[in-house]
């Protein structure tokens, strides 16, 4: 567990709060995974242009290999800002589980704070999508009463407070099982005040 000082958190513990786990994504994978996960629909867009642009050359007599290096271009440039837009992401997801919730930061230009009290938390699961079996990593995604509450990203990927990218399978284990633990905990002292 990282040490965070209070005055660093960007919210308020409540009264008996305390701060259980300070989790930072894994920058190589959390960039890597949303630069793969961006670029599906990137190499659908890439593969009709390219096609719509092989045409359009072919019936304009023009040389083929100006289609071609107007694809690579394109698709380069798909590549290079769906990094940057991942680099810049990177730095506002973070997460953090209480002993009350589970809070999570994320964003692109600003950021928005959320958080899921654990006693209103049905599952905790852990994934492995594409990108995340290429890179050996893993990803929490937590349920609350209710469903899943998980916003889809622009940029590629899943955000929300409930969905954890890019740990480490044993961190994403651990985590899973703490939470678990918290929460069992959080219900049984909500019973004992009722």
């Amino acid at each position: 567990m990282a040490q965070v000082m209070k005055e660093e958190l960007p919210f308020n513990l409540q009264k008996g709060e305390r701060l259980v786990e300070d989790i930072i994504p894994d920058r190589r994978g959390f960039v890597l995974s949303r630069i793969i996960n961006g670029l599906f629909p990137s190499g659908i867009m890439s593969l009709v242009l390219g096609v719509y642009a092989a045409i359009g050359i072919s019936a304009a007599k023009l040389n083929l290999w100006i289609g071609v290096v107007a694809l690579i271009l394109f698709f380069i440039t798909i590549v290079a800002v769906n990094w940057a837009v991942a680099l810049v992401a990177y730095g506002k997801f973070r997460y953090w589980v209480t002993n009350y919730r589970v809070v999570g930061r994320r964003g692109v230009i600003g950021y928005s704070i959320d958080s899921i009290p654990l006693e209103n938390i049905t599952d905790v699961i852990i994934g492995r999508g594409i990108a995340e079996r290429i890179l050996g990593l893993s990803s929490l995604r937590i349920v609350p009463i209710g469903g899943a509450q998980i916003a889809y990203g622009r940029y590629g990927g899943i955000s929300s407070t409930n969905y954890f990218p890019a740990l480490m399978p044993k961190h994403a284990r651990e985590l899973q099982e703490k939470i678990f633990e918290l929460r069992n905990k959080r219900k049984k002292e909500a019973g004992r005040i009722l």
